[in-house]
């Protein structure tokens, strides 16, 4: 629990899945398992930071939940799967290698990569539709975790975006955060009435991944 005189402050550290089985692929919506070192450097940031959680809230996909429910049982802390917060769907090109579809739609993937908000991966999920679910999310935990320190659990590509609706960066600059495996960021939300500062307090600020 954070306490201030004069704010009402509420700490969300966001926490990127290990490293996964499959390579170096899109992920997306695909259910995949982490690698026992995947779930170690996760372990490894929890630690670094060392903070005192109130509650943990995960992604429903494995590669999140399967860390998330492990350590929130060990701290014993409550415990919630969010399916707004699973990895957005890349559509045709899940479970694809990513040097695959760098070689084969080169235009397609370097359209998404410098404006993914006019640019979806085909059957993929609009940038749009990610961002009004991670606000009807925010809008929600921020409530409902009032002055306390909650952990989540999910994934890079939805970090990237989380991270740009929170400090008002344009979506389409989602791309230049920087988010690798077991990335730990952190948000302070400081609330005094009607008024309400959003900043981002720390980004990658453990991780020892390159």
């Amino acid at each position: 629990m954070i306490a201030s005189d004069e704010f009402s402050v509420t700490q969300f550290d966001i926490l990127r899945h290990g490293q996964c089985e499959g390579g170096d692929i899109f992920r997306g919506s695909t259910d995949v398992k982490l690698t026992p070192a995947g779930f170690a450097s996760m372990r490894t940031s929890c630690d670094i930071a060392d903070t005192p959680w109130d509650a943990v809230i995960s992604s429903p996909l494995v590669r999140c939940r399967a860390f998330a429910e492990a350590y929130a049982h060990e701290k014993h802390l409550p415990f919630t799967v969010d399916t707004r917060l699973r990895e957005m769907s890349f559509g045709a090109w899940e479970g694809q290698q990513r040097q695959t579809i760098w070689e084969n739609q080169h235009a397609d993937i370097l359209a998404w990569m410098q404006d993914p908000s006019s640019y979806t991966p085909p059957g993929g999920e609009p940038l749009d539709q990610v961002a009004a679910r991670l606000d009807e999310f925010f809008a929600e935990v921020s409530a409902n975790y009032r002055n306390q320190n909650v952990l989540l659990v999910a994934h890079g590509g939805l970090m990237r975006i989380f991270l740009s609706r929170l400090i008002g960066l344009p979506i389409n600059k989602a791309q230049n955060f920087e988010v690798p495996f077991a990335c730990l960021s952190r948000i302070k939300i400081y609330d005094k009435g009607d008024s309400r500062m959003i900043k981002l307090a720390a980004h990658n600020f453990v991780s020892s991944q390159p």
